[in-house]
């Protein structure tokens, strides 16, 4: 067996309809010897230009010396004292190379662009379900599908049009 592990799932997996499987995995991996800690994070809170919650469990043995707690976070939405501030969009999105394989725009239809022409920062669009991103903050949790499959869009902060999958 492995000294330590690190897991990470969705929030949703350790309190909400998946909280039993969660119990059954803590449950077992301290019946191998392991001790554990589950802690939610905010990716935000680390540097990371999007606003995704992470569940992180890690569990390790009772032979590796020292005591383990979850990093603080570095960054800050208010920041005071010299703390660093959160990254936003704009600055993640910033100097970009265009040349990359991934970077490739989607050919969005033309009553598309003219309906995302029109949607304000921060606001979702009704018909498309995509959100304007505000360049000031971090991103919304960039989701490439769900139970039922699709997805959700976001649209570039400026420009009419969705992300790429190198900006998301």
């Amino acid at each position: 067996l492995p000294k330590c592990f690190l897991v990470e799932n969705v929030p949703d997996f350790v309190s909400g309809e998946n909280k039993l499987e969660y119990e059954l995995f803590i449950k077992s991996v301290e019946e191998l010897g392991y001790f554990t800690e589950t802690k939610i994070l905010l990716a935000s809170d680390y540097g990371v230009p999007q606003n995704r919650k992470r569940a992180f469990i890690i569990g390790w043995k009772s032979d590796i010396e020292g005591e383990f707690s979850f990093p603080e976070p570095t960054h800050f939405q208010h920041p005071v004292n010299g703390q660093k501030p959160k990254i936003g969009i704009a600055q993640a999105l910033f100097g970009i190379d265009t040349k990359c394989i991934n970077h490739v725009k989607r050919n969005h239809k033309p009553e598309s662009i003219e309906r995302y022409k029109t949607l304000a920062v921060g606001k979702r669009e009704s018909k498309g379900r995509v959100d304007r991103l505000n360049p000031r903050l971090p991103g919304k949790t960039v989701i490439a599908g769900g139970k039922n499959g699709g997805g959700r869009s976001h649209l570039h902060p400026y420009e009419a049009r969705t992300l790429t999958p190198r900006e998301s």
